[in-house]
């Protein structure tokens, strides 16, 4: 096994590690080899590289902007701190939590929703193409949740009558709706969750068959 898949070895258990140093990403997109420890040591370097910090902060984001909507006279951040920390290069985004609005009938309007939804969709299939073989069962869940999310991005292109038209950035979809994917226990959190499980998990697989064949490969 690698000097670099044994330092990873607690990594597994920790759901909020760093991204690895760039020392660490040499030869990431190489070429795969046909040794099978090659091919599981160039997937586990894969793994490692996935970085979660943009979707937290997409996640932190639709839950502010929710709660602003709620009560407009809450002193809020703009978050874009994190944004800039997490490499989101969407300076709009730092208007969610200031613009975000609840009209009279109770619909709520998030700037730039469907933005921020093909965001976490678009971070989350990168997760799929990556861990998915490694964690069936969890990247199916993932998937029926990110399919969720999917459903309320349709909602903002829809022209069936029931959604006015949208002004500027922001369009108003019923609260029961918004909340249910981006509020705290929202699909995109869930979805995050799952994310984070599915990198712990493919990187302990890679982990162990590296082990398995370093095994067989002693005298």
């Amino acid at each position: 096994m690698s000097e670099m898949m044994r330092t990873a070895r607690g990594d597994a258990s920790d759901l909020t590690a760093s991204p690895p140093t760039p020392g660490e990403l040499v030869g990431i997109n190489e070429p795969l080899r046909l040794r099978a420890d090659d091919v599981h040591e160039a997937w586990g370097r894969r793994v490692l590289a996935i970085d979660l910090a943009p979707m937290r902060y997409l996640r932190d984001l639709l839950r502010l902007g929710v709660k602003h909507a709620l009560d407009p006279r809450l002193s809020v951040d703009t978050l874009r701190t994190q944004r800039l920390t997490a490499g989101v290069d969407l300076p709009e985004l730092d208007t969610v939590p200031v613009w975000a609005c609840c009209e009279a009938n109770g619909r709520v309007g998030i700037p730039f929703l469907d933005l921020v939804l093909d965001e976490v969709l678009a971070r989350a299939e990168v997760v799929f193409d990556t861990c998915a073989h490694l964690t069936r069962e969890r990247g199916a869940q993932a998937r029926v949740t990110a399919r969720e999310i999917a459903v309320l991005r349709a909602r903002l292109v829809a022209r069936d009558g029931t959604d006015p038209s949208p002004v500027g950035p922001i369009r108003f979809l019923p609260l029961e709706d918004v909340e249910r994917v981006c509020g705290r226990a929202g699909s995109v959190a869930r979805l995050l969750d799952q994310l984070q499980h599915m990198r712990a998990e493919a990187l302990a697989v890679c982990r162990s068959r590296l082990d398995a064949s370093d095994a067989s490969s002693r005298p």
